[in-house]
């Protein structure tokens, strides 16, 4: 695991996203920062946009079947996801910031449970899993609230035991309760994990990496 900032802000999970296959990073950023996320997550790293902004993390949700993306993606954005090789599924509406309404890994997904039943298929489909609806500490964006990778999830501290029941059973992993960046309840925005290791903001103390590390696997 490695602190970091992206451009002097901790809330890393907005921008970057990755699997246990790659990352994906906006262009124009620092080569500390790409040296870094190869570094801790120990996959390639690609610099990619959607729709033309740097917030690549709010706006894509990602396992190693495919990608969701804010349907204001242009064709040569989702053009290069395809290339490299990656199923695109397109959301709008109140769930296009796919990096907060779909909490997935390569299990499972849970989703905004104001998304359409439209766009749970389109979900579905891209990501080649099985999908529920549901919230994490009662906030309806699962994603932002709690982080997961194929080897453990850590929840929003205010997760009932329906919630965290949900999280292990759909995804297929153990969870704990906990924060980030010094207090964060909002840990999927504040983080960028794998199964390897994470890009985790310079303020997270000491307990908090701990409580991460032993959430995530890391210490197995």
């Amino acid at each position: 695991m490695i602190q970091t900032e992206f451009q002097g802000r901790e809330s890393l999970g907005v921008y970057c996203r990755s699997t246990d296959d790659r990352c994906l990073i906006p262009p124009n950023v620092s080569d500390s920062i790409l040296e870094e996320a190869e570094d801790a997550l120990e996959v390639p790293v690609d610099t990619v946009t959607v729709g033309g902004t740097s917030i690549l993390g709010a706006l894509t949700a990602m396992n190693s079947n495919g990608i969701l993306v804010a349907d204001i993606i242009s064709e040569r954005e989702r053009t290069r996801l395809e290339d490299a090789g990656l199923a695109v599924g397109e959301l709008g509406g109140v769930v296009n910031a796919a990096g907060n309404a779909v909490l997935c890994n390569d299990h499972g997904a849970i989703v905004d449970p104001r998304c359409p039943s439209d766009l749970l298929d389109t979900i579905e489909e891209t990501l080649d899993v099985p999908v529920e609806i549901g919230t994490v500490g009662g906030v309806r964006t699962p994603a932002a609230a709690s982080l997961v990778t194929n080897e453990g999830a850590l929840v929003h501290p205010k997760a009932t035991e329906a919630e965290i029941a949900t999280v292990e059973e759909l995804l297929d992993v153990a969870s704990m309760p906990g924060t980030v960046n010094h207090g964060s309840p909002y840990v999927g925005s504040g983080v960028v994990a794998n199964s390897h290791g994470a890009l985790i903001g310079t303020t997270t103390t000491g307990p908090e990496l701990n409580r991460l590390e032993d959430a995530l696997g890391y210490l197995d």
